[in-house]
């Protein structure tokens, strides 16, 4: 039996997730095409009530207050939801252009202690001086917001990606048809609320709080799928928005995973080459990193190893390895957690994981509004062409099955 690539094993996640995420808060046939926002110059009128004040109060470097919306936008009487806020004034006020919204991507990543804890290293000295930066937690990540599914997300990294039998397979499925059920019974009210259009139709009416006619956006990864939703329904509150590593919600989500998988192994094998250059690097392996690699994973997925009484297998492993390849700079940080895998220590491997905060149970139910349930149904060209594309990420372990 052919293995499943990890990716897939995700995308069955996703697709059984769906099954969950009910209704929608947005009139679909006007904003949202058959595989994503529309990208003409649609626009959703603000709300009519008057703008809140906003109560500011120290934290961190900066200063946090709580924005409320409404839980449905069309339908205020569903009640509302409070999200946390966090805004750093320019330091030359009077040099000051105007407010910088920023999300960092995900989704399910806060985006207040990029204000709070990160802004030296985030953003540039002239921004700092000159913009008011704000940025919040999201719907399905603010506190009190969470979606909630299972009591212990990290069983779901412990799934073999790589099912070798019809048995083993049918296990996995049932596992995350469990995570799916959970999601409904503990999170089922506030599911079909956490789409994109909703988050960018909060951030209008953060813009409204703040007292602007116009923001600018600065958003990376998913922030600029956010980014570019928001321009299409306010496209005149937008003053300049720079969207860094550009997002296409408007391709079919199946060409996205394939790209996705391009990306990582290409990553994968500069971060592999720039390792066998260096000597000096922890997983140089006599100048043949990719050798040991794919034996480190084929160890790692017969014998997991123990980090604080849990297994850590190749699932984790897998995991590390796309986190920690998004950034160059962290490229050295992965294969020093390699090197300590190698060894028999995978504590290095969890830290890489934990370090990308990504709120995984509220980012299904974000991307299952986003597209409709056949989107993360792959068919079997797609497999196809996921294998072909990252042949060492889409077949872990090699030489097996």
């Amino acid at each position: 039996m052919r293995e499943v690539p990890r990716v897939c094993v995700l995308v069955l996640m996703f697709a059984l997730a769906l099954g969950s995420c009910t209704g929608s808060d947005v009139d679909v046939a006007t904003t949202v095409t058959a595989t994503g926002p529309v990208t003409t110059t649609t626009t959703v009128a603000s709300t009519t009530e008057p703008p809140q004040m906003l109560t500011w109060t120290p934290c961190g470097s900066a200063e946090c207050a709580t924005l409320t919306v409404p839980l449905d936008h069309d339908d205020p009487s569903q009640g509302t939801l409070d999200l946390a806020i966090a805004r750093r004034s320019a330091q030359r006020p009077e040099e000051r252009i105007g407010v910088l919204l920023f999300n960092p991507g995900g989704p399910g990543i806060a985006g207040v202690p990029s204000v709070t804890e990160q802004a030296d290293d985030l953003f540039s000295d002239d921004l700092l001086r000159r913009f008011d930066v704000v940025s919040w937690d999201p719907r399905g990540v603010s506190a009190g917001t969470e979606v909630d599914c299972v009591d212990d997300l990290d069983h779901l990294l412990g799934l073999d990606p790589t099912p070798e039998t019809a048995e083993e397979a049918a296990l996995i499925e049932a596992q995350v048809r469990e995570y799916a059920t959970g999601c409904a019974e503990r999170s089922g009210n506030l599911l079909p609320y956490l789409s994109t259009v909703s988050t960018a139709r909060d951030m209008d009416l953060l813009r409204e709080a703040l007292g602007e006619e116009q923001i600018s956006y600065l958003g990376q990864s998913y922030g600029t799928a956010l980014g570019s939703v928001y321009a299409t329904l306010f496209p005149e509150r937008v003053r300049a928005m720079v969207l860094d590593g550009a997002f296409d919600m408007s391709a079919p989500n199946t060409d996205w995973w394939v790209l996705k998988a391009a990306a990582a192994e290409q990553a994968l094998t500069a971060a592999l080459e720039q390792c066998a250059a260096n000597q000096g690097c922890r997983f140089h392996s006599d100048g043949d990193p990719f050798t040991e690699f794919d034996e480190l994973m084929a160890r790692l997925d017969a014998e997991p190893l123990i980090v604080d009484g849990s297994e850590v297998g190749l699932g984790h492993a897998i995991e590390a390895v796309w986190q920690g390849l998004l950034l160059e700079e962290s490229w050295s940080i992965l294969m020093r957690a390699l090197d300590y895998a190698r060894d028999g220590d995978g504590t290095a491997l969890t830290e890489i994981i934990e370090f990308v905060d990504i709120d995984t149970e509220s980012a299904t139910a974000i991307w299952c509004l986003d597209w409709p349930r056949d989107a993360w149904e792959p068919s079997a060209t797609v497999i196809d062409q996921i294998l072909t594309v990252a042949p060492r990420l889409s077949r872990l372990p090699r030489g097996r099955g």
